[in-house]
């Protein structure tokens, strides 16, 4: 987690990683690896990643983004008896995944179909289309699987020259249609794979999270959050082992293999945020005290190697900007160390052995800074070891 909100993990290695530990898995149709929808734009001719209009409301389930769709789902919700739920459909199950892969795995399909392909209509036809049907759609909750975010275009183009039926339309089912601001696949992953490693991203992942791993997966968080499923799809939802009849039994297993099961409960706390530049900018006031603003090390900041390379590079472009007020050239060992100040005003070097000359304890920083020439921070102590 701590590698992930410093910025040492990506967004996708990090979902991979609570995938893997929630026991999902690519080899398994069942239980595949959950990845949210993070764009909210299909349509524009070119996709504005500044926008916050262009991107998804990461702290609501998919079957929450639609207001309208919603109230009618709790008002069955509240006139329904016990066990109660809001959504009949799952986010993730076997066949939302081969929808997504039916030109690489259409055996697969196949095999969940009963030998034939779904309508044409109902197929992985259009990216724009099939995220309208996720937002209007009465039974449609789906989320998105990592090969929509990785490097393989194989899964959008019907490169088996698969015969997967006629639309309604009169055209025949072949690659996917792509959004217009993607010119290729290829394009259309590298722009999904921008999305997802976003500033915005980056900063609501840990709301998405929450939702399917973490505190408002379950009980009166998920109520409130609106992020009630079947009790089946849950991690002991129930006990097989206490059903005596072998047929209630095998229907009852056919349906939490089939129908989608939500990943087990990773965290039972809200999970914290990803630090980034903005959210650390933030966090800090226009008033400080000035002993607390020049001291280079401060309660709750990362260091310089915990940065993103984001914000490493915003961090060298700064220096640029410091002025240079006075200098102290005392210690002549190699550098061991730097931090820039809160304010941005001062750079602070540390020398290797020079703390053996100091006191246990805090020692007073004279603060150096430099713009053309290097300065270095000494470290003094009233009292000599």
């Amino acid at each position: 987690m701590l590698q992930w909100q410093r910025g040492h993990l990506s967004n996708y290695q990090y979902l991979l990683h609570l995938n893997n530990l929630a026991d999902r898995s690519c080899n398994d149709l069942s239980q595949y690896p959950v990845f949210p929808w993070v764009l909210h734009d299909y349509c524009s001719l070119e996709l504005d990643l500044s926008n916050p209009e262009t991107f998804r409301d990461l702290s609501k389930p998919v079957g929450a983004l639609n207001k309208e769709r919603l109230e009618r789902l709790l008002t069955r919700y509240q006139e329904m008896p016990e066990p109660k739920f809001m959504y009949g459909s799952h986010y993730s199950s076997p066949g939302y995944v081969l929808f997504y892969l039916v030109r690489i795995a259409p055996e697969y399909m196949l095999c969940l179909q009963n030998g034939r392909f779904d309508n044409a209509d109902r197929m992985f036809n259009s990216i724009a289309e099939t995220w309208k049907n996720c937002l209007d759609g009465a039974t449609d909750f789906k989320e998105l699987i990592p090969e929509f975010y990785g490097d393989d275009v194989s899964f959008l183009v019907n490169n088996l020259k698969l015969d997967l039926g006629k639309r309604q339309g009169g055209q025949m089912v072949d690659d996917v249609e792509l959004p217009p601001w993607a010119q290729s696949p290829q394009d259309f992953l590298q722009k999904s794979k921008d999305a997802l490693e976003s500033n915005y991203v980056s900063e609501h992942l840990h709301e998405w999270i929450d939702l399917i791993f973490g505190y408002k997966q379950k009980g009166s968080e998920a109520v409130g959050a609106y992020n009630v499923f079947h009790p089946l799809t849950y991690e002991g939802g129930v006990d097989l082992n206490s059903i005596e009849d072998p047929d209630e039994k095998v229907a009852m297993l056919t349906q939490i293999l089939e129908f989608g099961q939500t990943p087990k409960q990773l965290f039972v706390t809200p999970h914290p945020r990803r630090i980034t530049p903005k959210t650390k900018s933030s966090s800090q006031t226009s008033s400080y005290n000035a002993s607390t603003a020049d001291s280079p090390v401060s309660p709750g900041e990362e260091s310089f190697e915990d940065l993103t390379e984001e914000s490493k590079t915003l961090a060298w472009n700064n220096i640029a900007k410091l002025q240079l007020h006075e200098q102290y050239k005392i210690h002549k060992e190699a550098v061991t160390g730097i931090a820039v100040s809160c304010n941005g005003s001062s750079v602070f070097t540390t020398s290797q052995g020079m703390f053996s000359h100091l006191k246990k304890g805090f020692p007073r920083v004279i603060v150096s800074t430099f713009l053309h020439s290097q300065s270095r921070t000494v470290l003094a102590c009233a009292t000599p070891t």
